[in-house]
């Protein structure tokens, strides 16, 4: 049987696919080839930013099992790599007594206690006690604090990993975009505006653009994309709304808003 051209073929080259290709080859698996359609470091898809939450609070155990090993890897990164890619802030999952957020804030309490990540409860006195930053009207407020709860420099997460994916073997092409992939018997063709290679496995990580490169296989998830509200907030206390002194939040509602500490730094 003749060998393909890669053991793997990783396509996308944002904060997923980046992560894939580095850990196929801390595995030693460094017959892998990472495609990505735009010049590295662009902003159109959803790495091209500086920050991203990092937390053991999800509505869901599927993810709240996974959240420990995220935080071990992060660890790693930032040790084989020498960057600084992550800044602990603390979270607030913040919800009125009565309200629909209430139930989600429950939610992440079970599946933190489900895998024994450590939280504090926190009634209005205390919320307001711990972060005086908070002027809530309502009497009634059921909040949970996490410490660990922090932010990703996302942008920054993604060279490193591609750095250090091609120091172990991994090659990496950008500006080549994958026009379709075309199962064989012993593999997958990988069809690209510069050519065509064959892969054992091929790992789709486009995020937006899923639906487009799978729906010939037979799969799609009919993907809508929205646009986010982005509010940037001037205050001239900046030392309490800063890292260290405000942590990031959510309140949940029939509607969830969620924000960040300040990162501003003097000039």
């Amino acid at each position: 049987m003749t060998r393909n051209d890669f053991q793997t073929v990783v396509v996308g080259g944002g904060c997923t696919g980046s992560a894939t290709a580095y850990w196929l080859a801390v595995r030693d698996q460094r017959d892998v080839l990472l495609l990505e359609q735009r010049p590295m470091g662009h902003a159109l898809g959803s790495s091209g930013d500086h920050s991203r939450i990092i937390r053991h609070s999800y509505h869901d155990n599927i993810y709240g099992r996974l959240t420990r090993r995220m935080y071990d890897m992060r660890a790693r990164l930032d040790r084989e790599s020498g960057q600084r890619v992550f800044v602990r802030t603390g979270g607030l999952d913040i919800a009125v007594e009565g309200s629909s957020g209430t139930d989600s804030v429950e939610t992440y309490r079970q599946v933190m206690e489900t895998n024994g990540i450590p939280f504090e409860k926190l009634d209005k006195r205390r919320l307001q006690e711990r972060f005086p930053q908070w002027d809530i009207t309502e009497d009634d407020v059921r909040a949970t604090y996490q410490p660990d709860t922090g932010l990703i420099d996302i942008r920054r997460t993604t060279v490193t990993h591609l750095t250090l994916a091609e120091s172990l073997g991994v090659t990496v092409r950008d500006t080549i975009t994958v026009r379709a992939l075309e199962p064989f018997d012993g593999g997958l063709r990988i069809v690209t505006d510069g050519g065509t290679h064959t892969a054992d496995k091929v790992v789709v990580a486009v995020g937006s653009w899923a639906d487009q490169l799978l729906k010939p296989l037979g799969q799609t998830w009919d993907t809508t994309i929205t646009e986010e509200q982005v509010v940037y907030v001037r205050t001239p206390r900046l030392k309490d709304f800063s890292v260290g002194a405000f942590p990031i939040w959510a309140w949940h509602g029939d509607d969830i808003f969620y924000g960040f500490p300040t990162t501003a730094r003097s000039r």
